[in-house]
């Protein structure tokens, strides 16, 4: 079996702004430097199912880029946080669609079982969080009440509309959604 091997090279005249493949080599520029390495040999072997599955995933990834990239009111919000991150716009909207939403705490401080309490809770994205909801379970699974949260200055809050028998367990259910449709999910239980 031949090792692969890699170099990396001080850009010079000669190698400035070279990529692609030549003869057995593949060049491609990383962080401002030019990398060299052996070109990968292809397996005789057919795709397994998992790969054909991380494969299709991916395509489906690529397809939501170019998506973004030709959407005149998505492109902007991509650009404003790759230009942040330093990252390309393409690669943004390609990791935001493998990457859900994370819902990081629930603060049950302000509910207490009653009409009008408060839940409040935070969730955060690679790009943007564009809603999020609230279910309230019974410990057996069954709704109580659901809807949806207002964000106001980063955080997201959900006001109670049903008031809980004296004494009774529920399960708080946050979901945040993200640009790309993908939910990020997180439960506490109430008391």
């Amino acid at each position: 079996m031949e090792e692969l091997t890699m170099a990396k090279t001080n850009t010079n005249t000669g190698l400035e702004d070279i990529s692609g493949r030549i003869s057995k080599w593949v060049y491609r520029t990383v962080n401002g430097k030019t990398v060299i390495a052996a070109r990968p040999k292809a397996s005789d072997q057919p795709p397994s199912e998992g790969q054909m599955a991380v494969r299709n995933s991916f395509r489906t990834a690529v397809a939501y880029a170019r998506s973004v990239m030709a959407d005149a009111l998505r492109r902007p919000i991509y650009e404003a946080v790759a230009k942040e991150k330093k990252i390309p716009v393409f690669a943004l909207a390609i990791g935001d669609y493998f990457k859900p939403p994370i819902v990081h705490l629930i603060d049950l401080d302000n509910y207490h079982g009653k009409i009008g309490d408060k839940i409040r809770f935070s969730a955060s994205d690679d790009v943007q969080v564009m809603s999020a909801r609230v279910e309230i379970r019974l410990p057996n699974g069954t709704l109580v009440e659901q809807g949806v949260a207002v964000e106001v200055n980063k955080e997201w809050f959900y006001t109670a509309t049903t008031a809980l028998a004296v004494g009774a367990a529920v399960k708080i259910h946050v979901f945040a959604k993200d640009r790309p449709g993908h939910e990020g999910e997180l439960e506490k239980a109430y008391p």
